[in-house]
């Protein structure tokens, strides 16, 4: 089951990239960071378009979630990969207020 998640997780990041999602993304701080740009974003510099869950098959509490960022003020757009385990969840507060859209209305 696992190499399926894996191949899942590929397959979006191939999607992504096919439609112009070609930048690569990183949090530092409360800010991201563009690796190919060398370049700072603040929260208001971006948006959350796509969000992908790809919750672990077999281990309890990992998770791998892709995220597709653009910022038209500097003609951007790329992916943020967030894998975690457990209770290292560490997602800064400027992103769980953009992706909170995502869950609205949807049962958890």
């Amino acid at each position: 089951m696992r190499q399926e998640n894996n191949v899942a997780i590929i397959n979006t990041i191939v999607d992504l990239q096919s439609r112009g999602f070609y930048y690569d993304f990183c949090f530092v701080n409360d800010k991201l960071f563009c690796a190919q740009r060398k370049h700072f974003l603040n929260e208001d510099e971006f948006n959350i378009l796509e969000m992908y869950r790809f919750p672990s098959d077999d281990k309890l509490w990992e998770e791998t979630v892709i995220y597709g960022i653009e910022s038209l003020q500097y003609l951007m757009k790329g992916i943020l990969l967030n894998s975690f385990k457990g209770n290292s969840v560490i997602i800064p507060p400027f992103i769980v207020k953009k992706v909170s859209r995502f869950w609205i209305g949807s049962k958890v």
